[in-house]
């Protein structure tokens, strides 16, 4: 049985307790690809030439396991999330119905479905976003100041840039897309998230860099 990983998605949400009026725990949604390569005959494994590939999610709330689901490989990577989302939203906030929940999930959760559901039920959110040339071109000039400070400086350089953004026809509106302008290893290298937060709340580098990129920290913990 050999296992290759797919995806890991982080997810957080804020609560509140009757002692703690604020915490903060993480739920990771895993995804991992199981080949079976091998099978059992005349008591010892023989290979074979047909295999099984599956692809299960698993929700954390830090440690903690909240869902397990086995599914086909052959999906979206989002597929069944919102139904999952729902249903630990709903049994959460029978608890604590003034709760605050944050998603945190990689590209492939970037999906209108489930941001619309967020959006719609008092669900913050924030997702990686797949690079595209429309989105490349919304930060042109702060990846060429970032290319000037790299080779002025010898070291990577970086600019944030925060703006509103659509897709041409997949989302239904317009949302707040952070970009980081990035120049490393003598080329570009640009990032990009989604989110329901407002500039009011938490700005674009710490966003980015705090907040979304603690999904891998989550990821290596949950390996």
């Amino acid at each position: 049985m050999m296992a290759r990983r797919s995806r890991v998605c982080s997810w957080t949400y804020f609560w509140r307790r009757m002692r703690d009026h604020r915490s903060r725990s993480s739920w990771t949604w895993m995804q991992r690809m199981t080949r079976s390569m091998a099978t059992r005959k005349a008591g010892s494994f023989m290979a074979t030439t047909t295999a099984t590939a599956i692809c299960p999610l698993y929700i954390f709330c830090g440690r903690h396991l909240l869902a397990a689901k086995l599914r086909r490989s052959n999906i979206d990577a989002s597929a069944g999330a919102e139904e999952e989302v729902a249903r630990i939203v709903r049994q959460i906030r029978a608890r604590w119905p003034r709760v605050r929940i944050l998603l945190r999930a990689d590209s492939g959760f970037a999906r209108e479905s489930l941001m619309s559901w967020c959006e719609h039920n008092r669900v913050d959110f924030v997702f990686g976003l797949a690079r595209n040339p429309r989105l490349v071109e919304e930060i042109a000039v702060e990846l060429i100041q970032a290319e000037d400070e790299a080779e002025r400086t010898g070291q990577p350089a970086r600019r944030y840039k925060d703006f509103r953004w659509s897709t041409l026809d997949s989302w239904s509106r317009r949302r707040r897309v952070i970009a980081k302008a990035e120049w490393t290893g003598g080329e570009a290298n640009p990032r990009f998230i989604v989110t329901s937060l407002k500039p009011s709340e938490v700005t674009a580098r710490h966003l980015y860099e705090e907040v979304y990129c603690a999904r891998g920290d989550m990821d290596i913990c949950q390996a």
